[in-house]
């Protein structure tokens, strides 16, 4: 099974969380900058960790298979160059390894 964390335990966490359940994966963390919002959050949804901080997040969880970034528009990524709003989502899934290694 796939395992996701997210960051951001704002309002659309519980529409992502759903919908990554419906598609067959396990949401195993939450993590924000509010770490109450994170852990009430995680507590409405039977998520067993959450976190303030992203950092901490990733070193206690190191076999993460993708993290959803869900935050507010104006914390959007836009890179250099780039016309339009984007938000990064890192991944790392066999099928990424797979494509890698041809």
């Amino acid at each position: 099974m796939t395992k996701l964390a997210i960051i951001g335990a704002g309002g659309m966490a519980a529409y992502h969380i759903n919908g990554f359940r419906e598609g067959g994966a396990e949401v195993v963390a939450i993590a924000d900058v509010n770490a109450e919002a994170a852990a009430k959050t995680a507590a409405q949804h039977g998520i067993e960790k959450s976190f303030g901080d992203v950092a901490e997040m990733f070193d206690a969880l190191p076999d993460l298979d993708g993290v959803s970034i869900i935050v507010p528009n104006k914390f959007h990524a836009r890179p250099p160059g780039d016309e339009g709003w984007q938000t990064r989502i890192l991944r790392k899934t066999t099928r990424d390894q797979r494509s890698r290694n041809g």
